[in-house]
């Protein structure tokens, strides 16, 4: 009698062992599919677990934290197209200015040249970029160039430089 009593308890204490493994299992799996998936970038995913318990509790604090993510990212997009449209106009700006405008390595190298400038100095862009500013100024102001260039690049600078020049100097 006791030992059928004691197999009774035991297939007893059993199923309820794998009722409770369920119950704290699949919570528990759904949990992992859908931080997984919140992971893997879809911030949209939620997860709906109510056990009422500690996993729940986890559960909402991940949900929070995707629609959190999801809110940054797309405040950050929203940022990033503002930037990129600054990009375009100050762009569109520099390379239509009636201005010659150069922009100048720290070793005095021409970067980049706006149309106007190789316009008016007779040069491709490609060209520019094979040259240095003392190479396109008159010959007595070459030192002073050169020593301005080296003067901007002890301080650090690289810098957007507007300087009036005609072709190798001419005046």
């Amino acid at each position: 009698k006791v030992s059928a009593g004691a197999v009774g308890v035991f297939f007893l204490m059993l199923l309820a062992g794998r009722f409770l493994a369920r119950r704290i299992v699949r919570p528990i799996q759904a949990l992992q599919e859908g931080a997984a998936l919140i992971g893997r970038g879809d911030l949209e995913q939620r997860l709906d677990i109510k056990t009422g318990d500690e996993i729940e509790q986890l559960a909402d604090t991940f949900n929070q934290m995707a629609a959190s993510l999801n809110h940054s990212f797309r405040e950050l997009e929203r940022q990033m197209a503002a930037i990129r449209r600054l990009e375009e106009n100050y762009r569109d700006l520099i390379e239509n200015s009636p201005e010659m405008i150069q922009k100048l390595d720290q070793e005095g190298r021409f970067v980049h040249v706006n149309g106007t400038a190789l316009e008016k100095l007779g040069y491709t862009q490609d060209e520019m970029s094979t040259k240095h500013l003392w190479n396109i100024v008159p010959p007595d102001c070459r030192q002073a160039v050169r020593e301005y260039v080296a003067r901007l690049a002890m301080e650090g600078k690289g810098s957007l430089e507007t300087v009036f020049l005609t072709r190798e100097g001419n005046r």
